[in-house]
Parts: structure tokens; sequence; C-alpha cells
């Protein structure tokens, strides 16, 4: 492929019409030093340059995928604390039925009440632990989905899930739990240090516009030197 065809419109222009110059003067007999030097720092400029330039859409594409997955585990969020109002509901009308009925047959305070109490308690908290799990289990493969694309580096920490409430046998409303958790965890044996595909995307693009900044300079240079050649 043309190298100057992947040159921005500007710098196709601008080429053409030094081209065209340089085709005259070669016409008339003059020769030029192809050979411009461009030292380190000039180097620097030209990444420097087109980090400026190629950064902003690459960040802006972070931003959305970030904003993106942030809603969507906040969204999560509500339905778990929704879900565990509605099952709290649910589990009080059962405890008090389980009383009710003890009550009835004179078996208030009987092994069998405590035993049917546990059993709800128990088979309770094990379906509000499996619904965390499932979230946090989508949660954490929508972020190694990102972080495949950007980098582990690139989107912070995981937000918290709030505390999962206790659930205790006989008591018809949850207990408070005090030990929230991270929404999701990435392996740093598969994850730590990864380089994302939109990651190394960015770093070739400034690397190629860097590129294209210094053909552009070599170019300039090239011109400015045959000028003085025929002053």
């Amino acid at each position: 492929m043309d190298p100057i065809s992947q040159l921005p419109t500007e710098y196709q222009a601008l080429y053409a019409q030094l081209d065209q110059y340089l085709k005259r003067l070669q016409a008339q007999g003059q020769t030029i030093n192809p050979n411009i030097q461009i030292d380190p720092a000039k180097i620097a400029e030209f990444t420097a340059q087109a980090q400026r330039e190629i950064e902003p859409y690459y960040a802006n594409q972070l931003k959305v995928a970030r904003g993106d997955f942030l809603r969507g585990v906040g969204y999560t969020q509500d339905q778990i604390t929704q879900s565990e109002k509605q099952l709290e509901q649910q589990y009080g009308q059962k405890v008090r039925a389980i009383g009710e009925q003890a009550a009835e047959v004179g078996l208030a305070r009987s092994g069998r009440r405590l035993k049917e109490e546990q059993e709800l308690a128990q088979s309770t908290q094990e379906g509000i632990n499996q619904q965390r799990q499932l979230a946090q289990y989508q949660a954490g493969t929508q972020a190694g989905n990102l972080a495949e694309q950007f980098g582990t580096s690139s989107f912070g920490s995981a937000p918290a899930l709030s505390a999962a409430p206790r659930v205790i046998a006989g008591q018809s409303t949850f207990g408070q739990g005090t030990e929230p958790s991270p929404f999701y965890t990435l392996s740093p044996e598969i994850y730590g240090g990864l380089t994302g595909t939109q990651e190394f995307a960015q770093r070739g693009s400034v690397q190629s516009r860097a590129s294209q900044l210094e053909e552009a300079f070599r170019q300039q240079a090239s011109i400015y030197q045959q000028r003085n050649l025929t002053l």
C-alpha cells in the first residue's frame, strides 16, 4: 500500500505540493541530500504530538465501555437489594406460618418447629448466597472482557457488593451483614499486566502517526534545503 495514501488528507495535499517542487528542482539539475537528520528530541516531539492526537479517542472509548459496565453492575446491585427485600417479606410470612401451625397443635416449643425454622433459614440463606454468587460471576465475566480490550490497569478496582443479610432461624426479619465483598475478582495469573487489544491498537496508532509526522517533517526539511541551494 502506498504510504502516502495512509497520511491524513491535509498531509497528502502537502506532500503533493512538495513532490511537484522537488521534481521541478531535479529537472533543473539540482541535487538534494535525502539524509535529513532527526535527533531523539525531535522524535520525542513527534511521539508526544501523536499521543495528543490519538489518546483522546481511545480514552473516550474506555470511558464509554467502563460507564456501561458500571451501570450494569449498579443495576445488578439494585436488583439484588430489591430481591432480598421481597425474600425477607416472604421469609417472615413463612416463619409466622410455622409458629401459628405449631401453636394450633400445641407444639409451640417443639423440636419439630425448631427443625422447620432451621431448614427454612438454611434454604433461604443458600438462595441469597447463590443469587449473589451468580451476579459476581457475571460481573467478573464482563470485567474480564473489558480487561481484554483495555488492559487491567485501565479501569480501576472492583466496586463493592453490599454485605449479604444473615438469615436467623425463628426471626421474621433478616440480620444485617457486616462484610461487603468485591463485585468481581480477576485472577492475577491470567489478567496481571495484561495489555488489552484496544491498548495495543492505541500504541500502534501513536507509532504510526509519529512516523507520519516524521515523514512530513523530512519532506519539509528537504524543500527548505533545496530552497537554500537555489538562492
